[in-house]
């Protein structure tokens, strides 16, 4: 069993990085900041681990890329297994995963981590092309026949 603070330590020195100190009482989060806006946190009261990105922001009349967004959440088919949401006050679209501290071990960590970074440099691209290109968006991959 790991406690998550545990596995972002073993992860900070797999990655020769400073470790966060331990959440204290009333403290909201700790994390690792992997810069671009991927960041590895835990709170304090949860046995919780997030994986956060902010992807980009949507122009007002950017209701395709919307659709899409949504259709990618349903069952996170689209998102490997992480949840796309738009924040409405900075519009911008983030992507966040949770697991289990206890579920994870390093590797499981690292490979999560490494998956989400993955997803979401493909939303990344898909949010900065999508207006630009000339053909339809695909369809979700729940919605492909076979």
């Amino acid at each position: 069993m790991h406690t998550a603070h545990q596995l972002l330590s073993d992860l900070c020195a797999h990655l020769k990085l400073q470790a966060p100190p331990a959440p204290e009482e009333g403290e909201a989060v700790v994390g690792i900041d992997f810069g671009e806006d991927l960041l590895v946190f835990i709170s304090a009261e949860e046995p919780w681990l997030t994986v956060y990105s902010r992807l980009g922001v949507l122009g007002a009349e950017q209701t395709e890329l919307l659709e899409q967004l949504f259709d990618a959440n349903l069952f996170w088919q689209g998102t490997g297994a992480a949840t796309l949401a738009f924040e409405r006050f900075s519009r911008s679209v983030v992507l966040q995963q949770r697991a289990l501290a206890d579920s994870l071990d390093l590797r499981a960590l690292e490979e999560l981590v490494k998956d989400f970074a993955q997803e979401a440099e493909r939303w990344i691209q898909v949010i900065e092309t999508v207006g630009k290109a000339d053909e339809p968006l695909a369809a979700p991959v729940y919605a492909q026949t076979v």
